[in-house]
């Protein structure tokens, strides 16, 4: 198993957007609440340019369904910005 990767909070939104179909359901304060539909699965992503922390990003990843692996291909495939 990899490392995962570090990556900012307004990069892991942009990805989770524009490469795994998530929406913007609402925001609250620092954080950015991210629904989809077409799987039914919610996450919540803090806004900042700071890296996330890894236990936070991996609790992301899997709140979203996606595998360690494959956040880690999308990584080096330069998905993530």
């Amino acid at each position: 198993m990899s490392k995962l990767p570090r990556v900012s909070g307004n990069a892991m939104i942009k990805y989770l957007v524009n490469k795994k179909g998530f929406q913007i359901s609402h925001q609250k304060g620092s954080h950015v609440s991210l629904r989809n539909y077409n799987s039914n699965r919610f996450t919540s992503v803090p806004a900042k340019n700071d890296e996330l922390v890894t236990g936070l990003t991996k609790q992301i990843i899997d709140d979203c369904g996606i595998t360690r692996d494959e956040f880690t291909l999308d990584y080096h495939n330069e998905l993530i910005k």
